[in-house]
């Protein structure tokens, strides 16, 4: 069986809230769509977004591939109705959406409770879940794709790929920045948001839900910033990452230019607790950036075969949970941190191979 797809399944916590790097590919990897259809995927996508209630923190729409950075929100015990209508309005058709409500109200009068209790619930658990948004996403892109070329069957090579990202250190920004880069890796544009379909393009237009996710994914690293710092910081984190030269110098400029002061010379990183987010100071901004130039770089073509990337300690708590319900694992804990691993160093668990114990 699929170890990718079993490891899935035993690493979705509903519970709290997860971060995943998720991508997929065409069939035969051809490229295959043209500007309008980018366009309309995006719209899906943000569509998609509005019903599930999980968040885009940023993406990637190329030729024949998406890559998506996705926050999925703890499920809350009950959605109001006026809040499932908003989510089904953004995503069915008018004329769908007002048949429902005229339903809801005739069984309400009808004293049918059980049956409105039963269509909230179908449309509640297709929210806040991984598997619902790709599959949602997937087949209605592959609907209009389908219709508008006259073909039929599958549009996608395989179920998607996706990476659990942990939230603490520096893999959420990480991974955004292997996201943003795309484009420039594959020759389609000279830099950092200039290629339309990824979330720092889109934040340029001065989009709210992409400016959003851009304060989410840095603000761990920035603090409170406006709309201008936000770019100009991903612009230059995705900048570092294409540029071999001083990378320490650069991180140090950028960061000044940033934060509005010199930063001094430490030799050793400011420690972070685990799980601690939003209180900015110099030395992890530098470091950001600084992973950002040299590190990270080494590691980008991991992500594509991962499964759960973060610091030690939330990656060995993943292979765990996933040993612990498997009859024959195996399993490389990879790191880039060398002998002297600290909490913010980058490890990734690869080449899983797991067997049901049914």
């Amino acid at each position: 069986m699929d170890g990718m797809r079993i490891a899935r399944r035993f690493l979705i916590q509903r519970e709290q809230e997860q971060v995943f790097h998720v991508m997929s590919r065409v069939v035969d990897r051809q490229l295959m769509f043209d500007e309008e259809e980018k366009s309309v995927f995006h719209r899906i996508m943000r569509q998609v977004e509005t019903f599930s209630g999980c968040t885009v923190m940023t993406y990637c729409v190329m030729g024949n591939h998406f890559h998506i950075l996705l926050r999925i929100p703890c499920r809350p015990e009950n959605i109001s109705e006026a809040e499932l209508f908003r989510r089904l309005e953004a995503a069915y058709p008018r004329p769908r959406v007002e048949a429902w409500r005229q339903q809801l109200a005739a069984w309400r009068s009808e004293g049918q409770e059980e049956r409105i209790n039963e269509f909230k619930g179908n449309m509640e658990s297709r929210m806040h879940d991984l598997s619902s948004f790709m599959k949602m996403l997937k087949q209605r892109f592959t609907q209009f794709f389908n219709r508008r070329h006259c073909r039929k069957g599958t549009l996608w090579e395989e179920r998607f790929k996706s990476l659990l990202v942990g939230r603490e250190g520096y893999s959420i920004a990480g991974v955004a920045i292997y996201i943003e880069r795309n484009p420039q890796r594959a020759g389609l544009a000279d830099g950092p948001g200039h290629y339309p379909w990824t979330g720092l393009s889109e934040a340029k237009t001065g989009s709210k839900a992409a400016t959003g996710g851009l304060r989410s994914i840095l603000s761990p690293y920035l603090g409170p910033a406006d709309r201008a710092r936000l770019l100009a910081c991903m612009e230059s984190l995705v900048a570092m990452q294409a540029d071999s030269g001083n990378q320490t110098e650069k991180a140090r400029k950028s960061v000044e230019a940033f934060q509005g002061q010199p930063i001094s010379n430490r030799d050793s990183p400011t420690d972070t607790p685990e799980g601690s987010r939003g209180r900015p100071n110099d030395r992890t901004i530098e470091d950001l950036m600084k992973l950002a130039g040299s590190r990270f770089a080494e590691k980008c073509l991991v992500l594509s075969r991962g499964i759960v990337m973060g610091n030690a300690d939330f990656v060995e708590k993943c292979r765990a949970r996933i040993v612990g319900v498997s009859s024959r694992p195996g399993s490389c804990l990879n790191s880039d941190s060398g002998k002297n691993p600290d909490h913010h160093a980058i490890h990734f668990l690869r080449r899983l191979r797991i067997l049901d114990s049914d």
